[in-house]
């Protein structure tokens, strides 16, 4: 048997065997004899250094993307379309400041929730003044936008005017924002009854020039009006005065005037979009700039401007009985041509005690319209009381045609001092003005008189009448017919016919030889003038010879005289002959 002591002895069983490796795996060196003065050579394969600089890298490229890497927020839409995890950019101004990781619907399924990872560098956008919006191609009022989305796909644009508290979930808008916060000018507010054709980015002009755009309009719950918002830009915005005039521009105007018709043609993109213009009075120039922010009124158009004064106006009622057709808010309201208010309301109301219907226009009236004249004080005399003189004086509110092609109508404030004596009366503390009938209503009035007077006459007698009348009258006619067809009347014009051509040849015969005959008693005429002076120197003044040539002499003469009239008279109207002479009895 070998000595098991020894430490170069092998185990023999498999007990010992085990053991064995055992003791190796705790003392590799055990059993083994050890050089004296030597320690045991330890040393790393270099096959580990790729892996350890593997990691080293690994972990500098982990910290600083963790380091680098910004916020991650959450943006709400209505709808993600174009938009896609892991590609889709969020961009400013044309650079990536971040890349949305995910999307997902919300609870209640309503919209979209995109989660962004942010750049470092993009901390100042993340503040509540921040928008967020999808650019996609779009056709606004105010041209095409992102064509380029086309080629590169859709992206979220992010625009930021800086400051505000910080905050990561946004609600992103569903269209881009009309002005960008980069660019220099100033908002103002303009109120009005209704948007008109007013779209939003439509142009802002002064002038005929474009210098804004309209960025949004929304509807005041409480006042019912809405507001436009409309951005001027620099240095325009210079120009908007606080005593500055807005109003809307756009769609063909045709008015008429002293000098006919004029036909005002808008800008293109205004016929299209519709468009805002403003301008100031001569006396706004000296006032202050408006400041970002202000409040005006958007008047309908720029005759309505020139129209309103801005002074005072004073409610009244009138009651109408007839038709209101073609009577409309915003009206005019005349005295003798000259417009010195507007309709505010026309409405309709029944009385259920009478059974009857009335038709209140409520009016404004503008007292500044009215000049006053003379020295005298009236600063004391209220509106109601002046209007009680008015009315008191005869004044009424009568319908009348303002336009005979569109059939609009106007009140006309005149006085009729025919009408009975009157008082202004207050319904709901609002006075009332007398009115009267229009001219319509009285021309159908007398129409109607007229026709009543009629219907009462005996208009089966008449007719009667009449008919007999038409027989006995169609009667005569035939009669005449008769004659006038038979043989009779033919003789009669034959007969006639050769009495005109005698007397035709009388005429002409007369016209050859009265000359003749004329000269014949010119002639005696003479003679016997001469004979009588020869019987005057013979005979006595007193002579009544000579007082008997005398008178035959004048008769001669008065003779010739008649022949050459009658011969005169033949030669211009040779029918005397027949018909005589006409105008004689």
């Amino acid at each position: 048997m070998s000595d098991t002591s020894t430490g170069g002895s092998e185990p023999q069983g498999p007990a010992d065997r085990r053991a064995h490796r055992r003791n190796r795996r705790d003392d590799p060196f055990k059993g083994v004899a050890k050089p004296i003065g030597l320690r045991p050579r330890r040393s790393i394969s270099p096959v580990w250094i790729v892996p350890i600089v593997a990691a080293i890298a690994a972990g500098w490229i982990a910290w600083t993307t963790y380091a680098n890497q910004g916020q991650l927020i959450r943006i709400e839409f209505q709808s993600a379309q174009g938009v896609e995890a892991g590609k889709t950019k969020i961009r400013f101004k044309d650079i990536d400041v971040g890349t949305v990781e995910s999307t997902d619907l919300s609870d209640d399924l309503s919209h979209i929730i995109l989660s962004a990872r942010m750049a470092r560098n993009a901390a100042p956008f993340l503040t509540d003044r921040a928008q967020f919006w999808v650019v996609r191609p779009q056709i606004t009022a105010s041209g095409v936008t992102g064509l380029g989305t086309l080629v590169s796909g859709s992206y979220i644009e992010v625009d930021t005017p800086g400051g505000g508290a910080r905050k990561l979930d946004f609600v992103g808008l569903e269209e881009p924002p009309a002005i960008r916060s980069d660019v220099p000018g100033k908002a103002f507010r303009l109120r009005s009854a209704d948007q008109g054709s007013v779209a939003r980015g439509a142009p802002v002009y002064f002038k005929g020039v474009a210098v804004g755009q309209v960025a949004n309009s929304e509807l005041d719950p409480k006042s019912r009006d809405v507001v436009t918002q409309v951005f001027v830009n620099a240095p325009y915005d210079q120009l908007v005065r606080s005593g500055s005039h807005f109003w809307n521009v756009g769609g063909l105007r045709l008015s008429t005037g002293g000098s006919g018709l004029s036909f005002e043609v808008p800008p293109l993109q205004a016929m299209i979009v519709g468009g805002i213009a403003f301008d100031s009075p001569q006396d706004a120039n000296n006032e202050a700039e408006a400041k970002g922010g202000t409040e005006f009124r958007l008047y309908s158009s720029e005759n309505a401007v020139q129209e309103d004064d801005g002074g005072e106006r004073v409610r009244y009622l009138v009651y109408f009985n007839s038709s209101v057709k073609g009577l409309q808010r915003g009206s005019s309201v005349d005295f003798r041509g000259i417009r010195v208010g507007q309709v505010v309301d026309v409405r309709l109301t029944w009385n259920p005690k009478t059974m009857k219907a009335a038709i209140p226009v409520m009016i404004e009236i503008e007292p500044n319209r009215l000049v006053i004249e003379g020295d005298q004080p009236h600063d004391g005399l209220s509106p109601f009381s002046a209007m009680q003189r008015l009315v008191e004086q005869g004044l009424r509110a009568q319908l009348q045609t303002a336009n005979l092609l569109t059939g609009e109508l106007a009140i006309s404030l005149d006085f009729f001092p025919s009408e009975p004596s009157a008082k202004v009366e207050m319904h709901d503390d609002i006075p009332v003005i007398p009115a009267v009938p229009s001219q319509l209503d009285q021309l159908t009035g007398s129409i109607s008189g007229v026709l009543s007077q009629i219907s009462k006459l005996p208009l089966a007698q008449i007719g009667q009448e009449l008919q007999a009348t038409l027989q006995s009258t169609r009667q005569t006619i035939d009669g005449v017919n008769k004659i006038t067809n038979g043989p009779q009347v033919a003789h009669s014009l034959t007969a006639l016919q050769g009495s005109l051509t005698n007397l035709q040849a009388l005429s002409n015969t007369l016209g050859s030889e009265m000359p003749k005959l004329l000269a014949t008693l010119q002639q005696a005429a003479n003679s016997a003038s001469s004979t009588l002076g020869k019987a005057s120197s013979t005979l006595g003044p007193d002579s009544r010879l000579q007082y008997q040539l005398t008178d035959t002499l004048d008769q001669l003469s008065q003779t010739a005289r008649a022949v050459r009239n009658f011969v005169d008279y033949l030669d211009r109207n040779p029918e005397a002959l027949i018909q005589g002479r006409q105008g004689t009895r």
